[in-house]
């Protein structure tokens, strides 16, 4: 029985990280089945003697001591159950914490943000980038569009021109006669820039498929780390830093190299608001939009939003609460 106890104990004491779990509930277990064999010990020799000492002092007791005798593997299990609870009950109480972090109505502002401005580009065109590979060569196709010096709703409409011509993928554009893509993007609002943004597309068609055999996802999968990735997208004709930040800001957790640094239009925007404090970081950010409930991507975006929103004007707004790119958008 003893042997068993042994081996449970060594077991119990490999090292284990999950989620800073099982360290406490493991220390908890030891710390309580010692104590249950300590008292199975103590009561044994008490009935075999007679004599129970209580402190300093030693008194015969009028009738044997008993303790249940259960077997080993039963307090061992009552020892695990009770250290995963305080455990889990210890891990709440830090968490619930968290929120501390942040200045008073910053989690009410920065739903606001979202709520208002909107969140993820990719979400507002109907693009859901977690639900595999497709979407997000859609998403390819958006980005490029809105890489380019015109207003986000004109790439946006321009973009459900395409996707209503079964036009989702960057691959099928090099199939298109040149005069039918230029036409589109004239639907779409495109007209200054209709012969340069086809080019683009069409070249951009042809290096897709000559080096990553013609599937957007296949990037994602050779560039695991963010500079490669960075330097592969960067390399495309017509993409430059803007469009990258913008295509991978989307991607976090999506694909593995998919974690670009704070953008610093939203860590701007988000001082501006007194979100947090200059010089923060993305780790910030996200521990913030984690208080809020919300997707740190659609936090993020909508703060690059706000930014947009003031143009050259944000030294002017009172920003916080007052800002006024959140009153003119409606915002009490």
């Amino acid at each position: 029985m003893l042997g068993t106890s042994a081996a449970n104990l060594a077991k119990a004491r490999r090292p284990c990280t999950l989620n800073g779990y099982l360290p406490e509930v493991i220390r908890s277990a030891h710390r309580d089945l010692a104590l249950a064999m300590s008292a199975k010990a103590v009561s044994s020799v008490a009935n075999r003697s007679g004599w129970v000492g209580l402190g300093p002092r030693v008194v015969r007791p009028k009738v044997p001591v008993r303790v249940a005798r259960w077997p080993l593997r039963w307090l061992w299990t009552a020892a695990i159950v009770g250290g995963m609870s305080r455990a889990f009950s210890m891990h709440s109480a830090r968490a619930g914490t968290a929120g501390g972090e942040y200045a008073p109505g910053a989690v009410e502002l920065a739903r606001r943000v979202v709520a208002v401005l909107g969140g993820r580009y990719s979400a507002e065109l109907g693009i859901d980038v977690d639900a595999g590979e497709a979407e997000v060569e859609r998403w390819f196709v958006a980005a490029t569009l809105f890489g380019a010096r015109i207003p986000a709703h004109v790439a946006e409409r321009t973009f459900a021109v395409l996707a209503g011509a079964g036009l989702t993928r960057i691959g099928q554009m090099r199939h298109v006669p040149s005069d039918d893509l230029i036409a589109m993007l004239d639907a779409g609002g495109y007209a200054r820039y209709d012969f340069r943004t086809a080019t683009r597309l069409l070249e951009l068609s042809e290096i897709i498929s000559e080096r990553y055999d013609g599937q957007v996802a296949v990037i994602g999968r050779r560039f695991a780390a963010y500079p490669a990735l960075h330097a592969a997208l960067d390399a495309l004709p017509g993409w430059g830093p803007v469009t990258v930040r913008l295509f991978l800001r989307e991607l976090r957790g999506v694909w593995p190299g998919a974690d670009p640094p704070l953008d610093k239009r939203a860590a701007a925007a988000a001082h501006h608001l007194g979100l947090l404090a200059a010089g923060s970081d993305g780790a910030r950010l996200a521990g913030l939009a984690m208080a809020c409930s919300l997707d740190v991507r659609d936090l993020e975006a909508g703060l690059v939003r706000l930014d947009l929103a003031h143009g050259r004007a944000m030294a002017g707004c009172p920003g916080g609460r007052a800002c006024m790119a959140l009153r003119r958008s409606g915002a009490g």
